[in-house]
């Protein structure tokens, strides 16, 4: 009775595993985010990061982001802004369905606090979840 329980146990454990690394998650990616506060507009067009440059308490900058589909299946994609810019951070689109091959071009925006000090930096990172489609 005891080793019938042990090897159910087992078998569950494994097939939730399975489930989710062969089924649902593909990939995930964390990409860098910076907001500075200051006196005067700025550009940093970091490629390896979504830097939004500099600007003013209450002011608002943006910059377009891609998202291409490179693993050969259909898949969705999540995006979620997390860290202290998370809430200044606005994006055209956070869910959405990619068809192989299929890149998109995303507007995201950051709109620093109306009482933000001047030198402050906003720093986040901007999850991106692809999974399969069911």
């Amino acid at each position: 009775m005891v080793l019938l329980l042990g090897v159910a146990a087992f078998l569950a454990v494994a097939a939730t595993i399975y489930f989710y690394s062969s089924f649902y998650v593909i990939d995930s990616k964390e990409i860098g985010m910076k907001l500075v506060v200051a006196d005067f507009y700025g550009f940093d067009l970091n490629p390896k990061n979504l830097t939004f440059g500099a600007t003013f308490p209450g002011g608002s900058t943006r910059r377009d982001i891609f998202v291409q589909d490179t693993y050969g299946q259909p898949v969705h994609v999540k995006i979620i802004p997390t860290g202290e810019l998370a809430p200044y951070v606005g994006l055209e689109k956070r869910d959405l369905t990619l068809q192989p091959g299929e890149r998109v071009q995303i507007q995201a925006s950051a709109t620093a606090p109306e009482d933000s000090k001047k030198g402050t930096i906003y720093y986040g990172k901007l999850k991106v979840i692809f999974t399969r489609v069911w």
